[in-house]
């Protein structure tokens, strides 16, 4: 049984930086000082417990270092919550995923937000990480429209951010996961979603007369008010089920046309996109280009910040007439279609123009979309229903869908297996994929995930604002054990933040450093950092 470690956060204070990165007030060090115990904050064990054991791993290996280290455990809202909240100067490091998601095929949804300078402002950027360099990549491949040009570009990001390591990668996983094979059939796996997908709530056919399918979900969402603050994507999870966007993901990770019967590229600023005829909300109105002109107009004013470099290139949305618009972007973007199209929420103006105050802080009770599930009902914390909209044109094969809310996976699991839920939302525990063996009702899918789950360094403090001491921790990192004992081989070792998954995009060039103590500890000698008496790592003397 590995150790556990007791939870305790503590302040630190004193902000250092080094040349390529913000500018923070730097505090004096005496020579030789001690290295402030290091707050280290990741997933407790009922949310991820993978994640929460690669913590447990990594605290061994700095420890082994002649480093202290308080790690702190919490659920996934919590720690969002935290990295998202000023000060940021409580925290060295932390463990957190990007799972993974229709629009996070193109790279610039994974390279631009967490790791740009002005998301160091928007909260986005958890790290602090700054580089002009890196910048600069980046606005170039988001700009071009020429696909070798961009990929070579996207090489380049990678390959910085691997020479700078703000952070690092810890495995890319292996989707297992299962449905009820007696009650449904026709099930649509998707790249990197499993069963949790648009496609398979379409396409999940019932075999008897139970026409409701239930999901298993760790975890409950925390409004449905599209215009607040996104903390993680369980809330547009369930949103992009009630609401239908202009594109749509397929699961071979192409994007096609959805609220959009087609669109067309004018030339590389304008696109002519022409809403699908026919489509009505929930409420029976009729959706339009008007609604789709102010989706986009108010959602830029307004909406959520993480979608705000999704919106960013689009110029003006001109309505045309009831069923043509005319996108004019600022410059060239070719994540429009991918990025864009497949993330942004058509909602209907007759009933969010009459409401009152922020936007962000509307009482939301009844979300209507055009989507092709319609509101059913939510009990907090325990289970939310959607209800099949059959006038949609794709309308979904099921009469109703549910979410309940489990508080562990071993608990989700155990409710797939008495058939309370047909199928969970996430990946099944490699514990739970050697007993799925034993149940000839469950039907196994496998599936490859182009989501990342990684560690995280605070760069506005010491000492990971030295690119010195974050090479010396690259080499801290027991890819083997997370791969083949924590995840019993359902994954790869880390790659970068474009996974090899992802094979359009993902350089296969890149190098990371493998786990050796000795040579972290060599890279800290060749840096001026010592050890005291006791072993305790010590700052370089200046």
């Amino acid at each position: 049984m590995r150790q556990r470690f007791l939870f305790k956060l503590f302040l630190v204070v004193g902000f250092l930086s080094l040349g390529g990165f913000n500018a923070f007030a730097k505090p004096a060090l005496q020579e030789g000082s001690e290295i402030s115990t290091l707050q280290f904050i990741i997933p407790t064990a009922s949310y991820d417990p993978i994640r929460y054991e690669a913590g447990l791993l990594l605290t061994q290996a700095w420890e082994e270092l002649g480093l202290s280290v308080e790690v702190t455990g919490m659920d996934f809202q919590a720690l969002s919550q935290r990295l998202n909240s000023p000060p940021n100067d409580d925290f060295h490091a932390f463990i957190s995923g990007y799972v993974s998601r229709p629009e996070r095929l193109d790279p610039d949804v994974l390279l631009n937000r967490p790791f740009t300078c002005p998301g160091v402002d928007t909260g986005v950027n958890y790290q602090g990480y700054c580089s002009e360099e890196y910048d600069a990549l980046i606005e170039a491949q988001r700009t071009t429209m020429d696909e070798a040009l961009r990929q070579d570009l996207v090489y380049q990001t990678q390959q910085k951010l691997a020479e700078d390591l703000p952070a690092i990668a810890l495995y890319h996983v292996t989707e297992v996961t299962a449905y009820n094979n007696t009650l449904f059939e026709n099930p649509t796996p998707m790249m990197g979603q499993g069963l949790f997908n648009i496609w398979n709530l379409l396409s999940m056919t019932p075999i008897t007369d139970q026409r409701m399918l239930a999901m298993g979900k760790a975890g409950d969402i925390d409004t449905v008010n599209l215009f607040a603050p996104v903390t993680g994507g369980a809330n547009t999870d369930i949103l992009r089920l009630i609401y239908d966007m202009l594109g749509r993901v397929r699961p071979d990770g192409t994007v096609e046309p959805w609220a959009a019967e087609s669109w067309e590229v004018i030339d590389d600023t304008t696109v002519q996109v022409n809403v699908r005829q026919g489509m009505t909300f929930h409420d029976g109105e009729p959706v339009t280009a008007e609604d789709v002109k102010y989706s986009y107009d108010i959602q830029k004013a307004e909406g959520a910040a993480i979608y705000a470099p999704f919106l960013d290139p689009i110029e003006e949305v001109e309505q045309v007439d009831d069923y043509t618009l005319i996108f004019h972007l600022s410059q060239p973007y070719p994540a429009l279609f991918q990025a864009t199209f497949s993330q942004i929420l058509i909602v209907p103006k007759h009933i969010w123009e009459n409401v009152d105050g922020v936007l962000a802080e509307a009482q939301v009770d009844n979300p209507i979309g055009s989507g092709p599930f319609s509101w059913g009902g939510w009990q907090r914390g325990e289970v939310l229903t959607l209800m099949a909209y059959k006038d949609h044109f794709q309308a979904p094969e099921i009469d109703s869908f549910s979410s309940v809310v489990y508080a562990t996976p071993d608990a989700l699991f155990q409710g797939l297996v008495s058939g309370d839920v047909q199928m969970p939302d996430r990946r099944l525990l490699p514990t739970q994929i050697e007993e799925l063996e034993q149940y000839d009702y469950l039907t196994r899918i496998e599936e490859q995930d182009f989501g990342v789950y990684y560690v995280g360094f605070n760069l506005r403090i010491p000492p990971f604002d030295d690119p010195a001491f974050r090479q010396a921790i690259a080499h801290t990192i027991d890819y083997d054990t997370i791969v083949n004992t924590l995840l019993d081989g359902y994954a790869v070792p880390g790659a970068g933040f474009i996974a090899p998954a992802n094979a359009a995009w993902h350089d296969p060039d890149l190098t990371f450093p493998s786990f050796d103590l000795e040579a972290a500890r060599q890279i800290l000698t060749d840096a001026g950092y010592s050890w005291d008496d006791s072993g305790r790592l010590l700052f370089p003397a200046e």
